[in-house]
């Protein structure tokens, strides 16, 4: 990834989070006792390979030109910063794969700060994209709020049961 700095290095980035949503989800379902968090990892693994297969669409389609800039060096500052954090997710979510986590409440708070980070950093990608590619990035968007409000509903109830 040479220049990530602007809207093809995010979609990139957003492929390889996607992609490691997906790998991450899948070990949770595997490794989870529970049916009913059994049943929701592998939903949001599901999710994250169609938001993938989204996001490396655009990708394919994606030209340079597509992108705006509302003033003058904003869109090279603003990229690197959504990048920078978003490399920092990608790491934590490899290094969950192995690790792993204590409780299911901790797995489903990584999960929520995952999706959390997902919708801050598609919602300021969205604005730089043209048209077509902003309806596209907004149901990804949607659905991660789906996800966060999953997780949510599932976190306090097993904050109940503690």
């Amino acid at each position: 990834m040479a220049d990530i700095f602007n809207a093809r290095g995010i979609l990139e980035i957003a492929v390889g989070v996607e992609e490691n949503g997906e790998s991450l989800y899948a070990v949770l379902e595997r490794n989870s006792v529970q049916e009913p968090l059994r049943r929701l990892w592998c939903y949001l693994k599901e999710q994250e390979k169609s938001h993938c297969a989204a996001f490396q669409a655009m990708l394919d389609e994606f030209q340079e030109d597509d992108t705006r800039e509302f003033s003058p060096g904003e869109y090279s500052a603003y990229f690197k910063a959504i990048a920078v954090n978003y490399i920092i997710t990608l790491k934590l979510m490899e290094l969950k794969k192995t690790e792993l986590f204590a409780t299911d409440l901790e797995a489903i708070e990584f999960g929520i700060s995952i999706e959390k980070e997902s919708i801050l950093t598609y919602s300021a990608l969205q604005e730089y994209l043209p048209s077509k590619q902003k309806k596209i990035v907004g149901r990804i968007i949607d659905e991660e709020k789906q996800h966060w409000v999953s997780l949510t509903q599932i976190r306090t109830a097993l904050r109940k049961k503690d």
